[in-house]
């Protein structure tokens, strides 16, 4: 699960960020009093910086209202590799003195070096922490050698009282307690220690609380995540915690959330645990037995996670859904009476939990009227209505709450009451209507149910004068996540057909995207093999779309999805490809409240949140293999004629790193493709010399290729010859 919720909180909690995206610095900046010049920090101007070595310190201006020194606080910079390498070092400051900040007389300074990225220089951390008390400076050193590639990654430091703590992409590299200073102006320093070199700082930030009587109340959305059972939630910037709690969540399926009032809303669902037509009730009401159960103990029930329904009732037994109060080996004994002694027939499974991030606890869902939809694997929010679907033992219904009181599920209320809440399905009169797969709310104007083959909307108010119309017979969502909203509000998602595109205002059809383009991989795909989700990425004006293979789906273990970007602009179709360890299980489009933050992330089996970069050289540590592929060409100019390559040469980037290329030779534009590589070369940064393939036939194809990120082609040239007929064999 991946979902955020919006918190208003008054605990302080706030951030200061410098993105060095111009020429200059913000104002806010000054010269260190200590150095000699400050340094260029232009990651984004790379034509510009002049690579001889460089050193420069910067000061911020105090905070206002300053910082809270009796919470912790961090002092972090994202250092971004230059042409796959790092070249030299980069300096926190920190806790120097309000009015006249001097590093090397009071605070703490904390160096990381590094160096290298490649396979022959393999790149290496050496750092310091250094205070400086009265000019008088205690030094602690530290160092490590990271593995395989350089790359990009947040160097922190964490200050909580006088504890210092240092990271490095996450890994903790020294931790010291210092003695006490009172000041709390930060700064950051580069020094460039190879020539032609450069060093470069993406991002400078202080997240911190405030030190002030009258906080501000801010909004912030947490970011919620889940994996392995448990529930992670977001305590600051790019920072996950696991909650500490008796609940659990499914751990191997996608599970869906919604937030309503500063909660988060969670449809958990799983496998019934137990299940049986020969369930008995004690007078009290309070006691659920069965014969067909030996050992309630063994079914891997816990009494905070589960719902037990009751149906088919006799006796005094009321029908519902209620909670366990504790499991013994005989029976469960439930937390409130179900009436009085009767049979029945019982369901235990997962029932729907809430987060809520202002008391940080994670609740089993209760209803003060009516009875929780459980099972259900689908939730959305319209009207201001909790919405449930998917539940296998009705696939083709939905359920809706009391407008304003998610907590009230009782259908039975006055017909009079138009508030009240309600359930029922998409389908013509007298017909069973499909399986609901997907619910998609638009504001609150309208509601999309996406079935397997049909598409229908709900205008207005389900209670309230609302109409339900057929959008398509034939088109429908094959999943929960298969589905995300473009750059103009359109619904775009993954059909039986392919994908498809509806426009937003209600009552529109859906159309076919780029269908002449459309892999045949995502026709028909088989919900029972894959996890499907999609996310429009702005940031890179597209979309994403994974189909990752359930582990427990196929023999043997992992094996490869297949995934796909779907460029916007030139409605273009990329296959992508992901590590085994790293395939996503779902795919988020987050909303941070930092705006750099506001991307696309990939929760993976492997346990890891992933998202995508400019800045990132390599991918985990693991170099990028890239391609382009050019053609085919034709070298005679008609059907005839054969042609020979005498030269060929390319204009790189001036910051590119190098390319690799092939030229591939054959007598069938189609045969081109496979055909045995004639000649290779490599290209360098900027203009290179002419290469002569003499490479003849009747058609060519140009791969170029790379291992190095980031590589741009200015230009591409060849001169062509016309050498006679063609000749087949």
């Amino acid at each position: 699960m991946m979902a955020t919720v919006p918190h208003v909180s008054d605990s302080g909690l706030t951030y200061w960020t410098e993105h060095f995206d111009g020429e200059t610095v913000d104002p806010v900046w000054s010269a260190a009093s200590w150095g000699t010049d400050s340094p260029e920090i232009l990651p984004r101007n790379l034509d510009e910086v002049d690579t001889d070595l460089t050193v420069g310190d910067i000061v911020r201006d105090a905070f206002s209202p300053l910082i809270d020194l009796t919470q912790e606080y961090t002092v972090s910079i994202y250092i971004v590799p230059f042409k796959n390498k790092h070249h030299g070092k980069y300096t926190v400051y920190a806790r120097m003195d309000n009015a006249a900040p001097d590093a090397t007389d009071e605070g703490i300074t904390v160096e990381i070096e590094l160096i290298g990225g490649t396979d022959e220089d393999p790149p290496v951390i050496q750092g310091r922490l250094i205070e400086y008390n009265a000019g008088a400076p205690t030094y602690y050193d530290f160092d490590m050698i990271l593995p395989d590639k350089a790359d990009a990654g947040w160097f922190r430091v964490l200050i909580d009282g006088d504890d210092v703590t240092v990271y490095w992409q996450d890994t903790e590299l020294a931790s010291e307690t210092v003695t006490a200073h009172a000041g709390q102006r930060v700064g950051v320093g580069i020094e460039c220690t190879e020539y032609e070199g450069v060093c470069l700082v993406d991002r400078f930030r202080v997240e911190y609380y405030e030190d002030t009587v009258a906080i501000v109340k801010r909004e912030r959305p947490v970011l919620v995540v889940s994996g392995g059972g448990g529930l992670y939630r977001e305590t600051s910037l790019d920072t996950l915690a696991e909650l500490t709690t008796d609940l659990g969540l499914s751990a191997d399926r996608q599970i869906a959330a919604i937030d309503r009032g500063q909660k988060l809303y969670i449809a958990d669902y799983g496998d019934v645990n137990a299940e049986g037509t020969d369930g008995a009730v004690n007078a009290a009401g309070t006691l659920l037995t069965a014969v067909s159960v030996a050992n309630w103990t063994l079914l891997g029930l816990d009494a905070y996670s589960y719902h037990v329904v009751l149906t088919a009732v006799t006796g005094n037994i009321v029908a519902g859904v209620y909670e366990i109060d504790s499991i013994a080996a005989g029976g469960l004994t439930l937390t409130a009476s179900v009436g009085g002694s009767g049979t029945c027939d019982f369901r235990v499974e997962r029932g729907p939990k809430i987060y809520d991030p202002s008391a940080d606890t994670l609740a089993l869902m209760t209803t003060t009227d009516g009875s929780v939809p459980v099972g259900c694997s689908i939730i959305a929010r319209y009207r201001d209505r909790l919405v449930f679907a998917g539940d296998p033992n009705a696939p083709h219904l939905w359920y809706m709450s009391r407008q304003g009181d998610p907590e009230d599920f009782d259908y039975g209320a006055s017909a009079m009451d138009f508030g009240r809440a309600t359930a029922g399905s998409v389908s013509e009169a007298g017909a069973v209507g499909e399986p609901i797969k997907a619910i998609i709310p638009f504001s609150d104007d309208y509601l999309i149910f996406g079935c397997k083959n049909s598409l229908w909307q709900l205008e207005g108010d389900a209670v309230y004068g609302g109409q339900l119309n057929i959008l398509d017979m034939s088109v429908g969502i094959v999943d929960k996540m298969a589905w995300c909203k473009g750059p103009g509000g359109e619904l775009i998602f993954l059909s039986n057909d392919g994908v498809y595109v509806l426009s937003p205002g209600g009552g529109s059809h859906p159309i076919p995207f780029s269908r002449e383009k459309l892999p045949q991989e995502l026709k028909n795909p088989d919900t029972n093999m894959y996890d499907i989700s999609m996310a429009y990425d702005p940031v890179f004006n597209g979309v994403h779309l994974y189909m990752t293979v359930h582990r427990d789906a196929v023999a043997g273990g992992a094996q490869p999805g297949l995934h796909w970007w779907i460029d916007w602009n030139f409605k273009g179709f990329w296959p992508m490809k992901t590590t085994t360890s790293l395939e996503p299980r779902v795919v988020f489009q987050s909303q941070s409240y930092e705006a750099a933050n506001n991307n696309v992330l990939l929760g993976t089996y492997l346990g890891v949140i992933c998202n995508y970069s400019y800045s990132r050289g390599s991918d985990e540590g693991s170099a990028f293999e890239s391609y382009v592929m050019y053609g085919p060409i034709s070298l005679g100019g008609s059907m005839y004629r054969r042609g020979l390559i005498s030269e060929l040469w390319g204009v790189l980037d001036e910051q590119s790193a190098f390319v690799d290329w092939s030229v591939l030779v054959a007598e069938t534009e189609e045969s081109a493709r496979g055909a045995t590589v004639h000649t290779t070369g490599r290209w360098y940064a900027g203009a290179s010399s002419k290469s002569r393939p003499r490479a003849r036939g009747m058609s060519f194809l140009l791969k170029i290729s790379s291992e190095v990120a980031p590589w741009a082609i200015d230009k591409i040239g060849a001169i062509i010859k016309r050498v006679g007929r063609q000749r087949l064999e």
